[in-house]
């Protein structure tokens, strides 16, 4: 009795989520390092989506532009561009010592009875681009994750945490204030940090760059990030581990060797420990399509 009672719980729960679904998350994808040619050659052409479908671009990495059939935008580390439904656009890097990294987010607004399409166009459209720093990269990453995780409900906590950005977005745009000597030292660190991805830089030589207590840093990163500076430079490592896996046929060893861990051993202990996918399984599973056949 109660099994079945679970199962009819379970049904109508399902069910409700259908309901409510006033947007969903088509696609999320993440580009590493914007500077091969077929990549500047696919990403730089004017493209456009569907009736009903926004993207938004959240650039976490480099210098480039976002072109509109009216407008050109320079764009760089913190900006957030948001395409309309069938608006041509076209994205270049223009340092190729600093190539554009960038997440967009694909969106379907069928649906939508008219509250979320509001916050699309009258949020991210303002001041474009929107300069909302870095913090968020890793919020794009666990979006990612769990919109491919294959799992009902953690791809819809996935749209409710998109929603509760934009909402974020609306209402406290006041909150950014980079202006904030706190806020200076997190966003040079995280700079830094992203600078230094391939390199072994440590906890206690970065405080130092920033003329801060290796104690007082790592508080105040803490407070911030809500996680370690240690465990946010892992993050980052993955991250650049998990586009090499997928964009290149480089062997193991000689990811683990660029990105400075140990071994591939502790290479693929960690990245498991980031992902829950050993780096080949991640390979296998999420081996990107090269331009030439998309």
């Amino acid at each position: 009795m109660m099994e079945q009672l679970g199962e009819e719980i379970n049904r109508q729960t399902i069910e409700n989520i259908y309901k409510i679904d006033h947007m969903t998350v088509k696609e999320i994808i993440f580009v590493y390092e914007l500077s091969q040619p077929k990549a500047l050659e696919w990403h730089g052409r004017y493209h456009s989506h569907g009736m009903n479908e926004y993207e938004i671009h959240y650039f976490v990495q480099g210098k480039g532009s976002f072109r509109f059939k009216n407008a050109i935008l320079t764009v760089g580390a913190g900006s957030v561009v948001l395409c309309k439904p069938q608006e041509e656009h076209a994205i270049h890097s223009s340092d190729p010592d600093d190539p554009l990294s960038y997440y967009a987010v694909l969106l379907d607004t069928t649906n939508d009875e008219g509250e979320l399409v509001h916050l699309l166009e009258h949020t991210l459209t303002v001041h474009p681009p929107l300069r909302i720093g870095t913090n968020y990269r890793f919020f794009f990453e666990e979006l990612k994750e769990k919109t491919e995780s294959g799992n009902l409900f953690l791809a819809k906590s996935a749209v409710y945490q998109l929603m509760s950005f934009l909402y974020v977005m609306v209402g406290s745009l006041d909150r950014f204030h980079y202006g904030k000597s706190t806020n200076i030292h997190i966003e040079k660190a995280l700079r830094i940090m992203q600078n230094n991805v391939f390199a072994d830089l440590n906890i206690k030589d970065l405080a130092k760059r920033l003329e801060l207590s290796q104690s007082y840093f790592i508080r105040l990163f803490t407070r911030k990030m809500r996680t370690s500076p240690k465990q946010y430079m892992l993050k980052l490592k993955i991250e650049a581990g998990a586009a090499m896996l997928i964009s290149t046929s480089r062997p193991l060893y000689e990811i683990a060797d660029i990105l400075h861990f140990s071994s591939e051993f502790h290479f693929s202990k960690a990245f498991k420990g980031g992902t829950g996918l050993s780096p080949r399984d991640y390979r296998r599973q999420y081996m990107q399509l090269t331009p030439d056949t998309m």
